[in-house]
């Protein structure tokens, strides 16, 4: 054991987990005390912000001269520190042993087994969605995606691909959704695609495969994804009339449809738990986007990129003292 704490590895990974929870608690009270309620602003500051978190130890190992830069913290300490009598090391081990048996059960586990397993729900052209899908792109200045439709129960909607999208349809939805209701949830996709969320959002899911372990940045990378999925709520209310009310209408029936029974059971045991921790918050989220949807909040200004960028930098600098 006392092999692993000492490992080069095993000190990048404490570094990473350290700063990452400094950055989440600076980032966090500077939103709060600048009172940013700009959903594309609080997304931008928050992955700026964890991106440098969660590489700068990676990055710092490739600097030349990094390792005779002056020393704020030295989480090297760390094993000397007891906590109920259970060393610190041994604590953030235990912190990290969960996270990403967590991430793996929620995130990776799940496309992987179905990838193996070689089952695809089919999907197929929907040519009398075409005109629908291509006036609604006019309006947001992108070019149209080719529909999709999957025979799939489960109710979801959504733009894959980064070089070609394709906005996937789901035969559970189009059921669930009345006409005014796939207008606002087609809208909000297409926000997506005009607001390039999907070249985000690969990133994002990079860089959390790479810190899987690092409860910290999962938690902040999945903030900022919650505020992707808000700001491109706006973007659809704004670009397209009614959308707020349908796109509310939809959220609201696919939180109600929930996924397919015994979904939750197929996916294991600890899959399952995490599923279970995860439903209240999401059920927030949804509450969250309606209310905005239906009482949008007019006075919403985002602060300056510029006071962002050198924010960002400063905790940037501050990270690049801990060790």
């Amino acid at each position: 054991m006392e092999l692993l704490f000492d490992s080069r590895v095993f000190g990048l990974m404490r570094q990473s987990v350290v700063s990452a929870g400094l950055a989440l608690a600076g980032e966090e009270a500077l939103l709060r005390l600048w009172q940013v309620a700009d959903p594309a602003a609080r997304a931008r500051f928050r992955l700026l912000v964890m991106g440098l978190a969660a590489l700068l130890p990676l990055a710092l190992l490739v600097i030349p001269g990094a390792d005779r830069r002056p020393i704020l913290l030295d989480t090297s300490l760390f094993g000397e520190l007891r906590l109920a009598g259970l060393r610190l090391d041994a604590a953030l081990a235990l912190l990290m042993a969960v996270s990403g048996a967590a991430f793996l059960a929620q995130e990776l586990w799940p496309p992987l087994r179905q990838a193996l397993r070689g089952r695809r729900p089919p999907a197929a052209a929907a040519p009398e969605l075409d005109a629908e899908v291509a006036g609604l792109a006019a309006r947001f200045a992108v070019a149209p995606p080719a529909v999709l439709v999957t025979e799939d129960h489960s109710a979801y909607a959504g733009v894959r691909g980064l070089r070609r999208p394709r906005l996937h349809l789901s035969t559970g939805a189009l059921a669930l959704l009345d006409e005014t209701e796939r207008r606002g949830a087609v809208a909000h996709e297409l926000a997506h695609l005009r607001r390039r969320d999907t070249l985000v959002g690969a990133g994002v899911a990079v860089l959390r495969v790479l810190v899987f372990f690092n409860p910290f940045a999962l938690l902040a990378f999945r903030r900022a994804v919650q505020d992707l999925e808000l700001a491109a709520d706006d973007l659809a209310r704004r670009t397209v009339p009614g959308a707020a009310l349908g796109l509310a209408g939809g959220l609201a029936k696919f939180c109600r449809a929930g996924e397919s029974p015994g979904a939750a059971a197929r996916r294991g045991r600890l899959a399952a738990a995490v599923e279970t921790i995860e439903s209240a918050a999401h059920r927030r989220l949804i509450e969250e986007r309606i209310e905005r949807l239906l009482w949008p909040d007019s006075a919403a200004v985002a602060p300056g990129r510029l006071r962002f960028t050198f924010a960002a930098l400063g905790l940037g600098a501050v990270l690049c003292l801990i060790a």
